[in-house]
């Protein structure tokens, strides 16, 4: 009779242990929720650069300028608020460090170029022009080795949970 207690309670704990895994369902959640953010993020920051780059006037770019440093922070916020899935936070990890580069180069380089192009009652020195070419050339490789680390993250969570990820187009272009 204790043999029988003690095999149906190593069953009991087994049939519980493969119970409580995580769900391909819940995994596609878990993914859909972390490229939400990042999704929203890239849309604000496509549009910051489309108006920072266009005849815009100062108050809009300051505007799309502000816009886009509210969403980097509170993608970085809400992602900060995401557990790890599964005990696995690689994921999530990779999509912090996105949110903290894309918050870094609001900082400085998105900062940088507004400061450059709203200079009022001139053109651009070559100096200037080189300045801002400079500034542009950081974001584009700043953001691409950003974006390819939780691209990869994103490509081995859903091999490890079996989620299937639906190519679309990117939603920023620096």
């Amino acid at each position: 009779m204790k043999k029988l207690k003690t095999l149906s309670l190593a069953l009991l704990v087994g049939v519980l242990l493969v119970s409580c895994k995580p769900s391909v369902d819940d995994a596609r959640k878990y993914n859909d929720d972390l490229i939400a953010i990042e999704k929203k993020l890239s849309a604000t920051e496509t549009e910051y650069l489309n108006v920072v780059f266009s005849d815009s006037t100062k108050a809009q770019k300051t505007a799309s300028y502000d816009k886009v440093v509210k969403e980097a922070n509170d993608a970085l916020a809400a992602a900060n608020k995401m557990g790890p899935f599964d005990d696995n936070s690689e994921y999530l990890d990779a999509g912090k460090a996105y949110f903290t580069v894309i918050k870094g180069l609001c900082d400085v380089e998105y900062k940088k170029a507004l400061e450059l192009i709203t200079i009022e009652g001139r053109d651009l020195t070559e100096e200037e022009n080189a300045k801002l070419n400079e500034v542009a050339t950081a974001i584009d490789t700043k953001s691409a080795e950003a974006l390819k680390k939780i691209q990869d993250a994103q490509i081995a969570f859903a091999a490890k949970y079996k989620v299937t990820i639906e190519e679309t187009a990117p939603a920023a272009t620096h």
